[in-house]
């Protein structure tokens, strides 16, 4: 009787407390597992919550980097859903900049996080963009990179960058923020 009861409290305060004594509720593949099953129910949103879960309770792990592309075109619908008819939404207000703090996550190394780029910058507008320069320039690992994007009609179509070589001041192609333009 005493195990079973100590059996009961504990699972009582894990569900209480939600604290992970026997583990992570939500561990990030499962997290990642319903999100492509929101998806494949059209509910995007509950897909990017999923999404956004994981790169807040598992900013580290291979499914932080996995679950980012997906969760880059959910915001891009949803921003442009939003942009003009509710300019006060969350995807307008909050979750461009958490969408540029995820992608910072990815300038560990010394490759330009190419993939990732493209995924969040492609067929976005210039303006945000130019909101990601800003953003770059408080953040010391992206100083290292210039970023250039390509727009149609202020459309970006592609994403390409150079890095500074530390022993010149000239910079060397690889996949700085300094110096950033937009290509005519």
């Amino acid at each position: 009787m005493r195990r079973m009861f100590r059996s009961f409290a504990l699972v009582s305060l894990h569900a209480l407390t939600g604290c992970a004594l026997l583990g992570p509720l939500n561990p990030p593949r499962r997290l990642l597992d319903q999100a492509h099953a929101a998806v494949e129910q059209h509910d995007l949103e509950t897909a990017y919550q999923d999404l956004a879960r994981i790169r807040k309770d598992h900013p580290h792990s291979p499914e932080s980097r996995e679950a980012f592309p997906l969760a880059a075109a959910i915001f891009k619908r949803c921003y442009f859903r939003e942009r003009y008819a509710h300019p006060d939404s969350l995807w307008v207000t909050t979750e461009p900049g958490f969408m540029l703090d995820w992608l910072d996550s990815f300038f560990v190394g010394p490759e330009f996080p190419q993939a990732e780029a493209e995924a969040l910058f492609v067929g976005m507008h210039y303006g945000y963009f130019r909101e990601f320069l800003a953003y770059a320039e408080t953040h010391p690992e992206l100083s290292r990179w210039t970023v250039r994007a390509e727009d149609d009609d202020g459309i970006i179509e592609s994403i390409a960058a150079v890095t500074h070589d530390a022993r010149s001041s000239t910079p060397t192609p690889s996949a700085v923020l300094r110096g950033a333009t937009r290509a005519e």
